[in-house]
């Protein structure tokens, strides 16, 4: 079964470019561009995973994560947040992994290997 993936950036530019290159992997892929829009599309398309950026308006990437987990209080989804900032220290991890920004296509497979290894596998068969 193909993995379903949210990629959710205010960069247009880089959302669309991860999106492409994911779905030239083979993974089905829906984008949205800010946190709000992003709950919604993940809850019309339920992804296994969500790579979202941090900073972004209306609502930011942490504030989105911790609506979707109080969705699913079972951590179902796997989240990669990317954030060219550091993080506090005193924010509860609600994600997966975190990639620095921009994360390039090689940390971004990766991570999703890590994540999904017996998935990967099945992938690129």
């Amino acid at each position: 079964m193909t993995l379903k993936i949210l990629v959710i950036d205010d960069e247009t530019e880089i959302a669309e470019i991860i999106r492409d290159l994911l779905e030239m992997e083979g993974y089905k892929v829906e984008s949205a561009y800010d946190g709000k829009s992003g709950i919604e599309v993940y809850l019309k398309s339920k992804p296994d995973l969500i790579i979202t950026d941090n900073m972004m308006p209306l609502m930011s990437g942490v504030e989105m994560i911790k609506s979707i987990r109080e969705i699913h209080g079972d951590k179902k989804v796997k989240i990669i947040l990317s954030s060219a900032g550091l993080m506090h220290q005193n924010v509860k991890i609600e994600w997966d992994l975190f990639l620095r920004k921009p994360p390039n296509i090689e940390e971004i497979l990766k991570a999703i290997q890590t994540l999904f290894p017996e998935r990967d596998e099945k992938q690129s068969n």
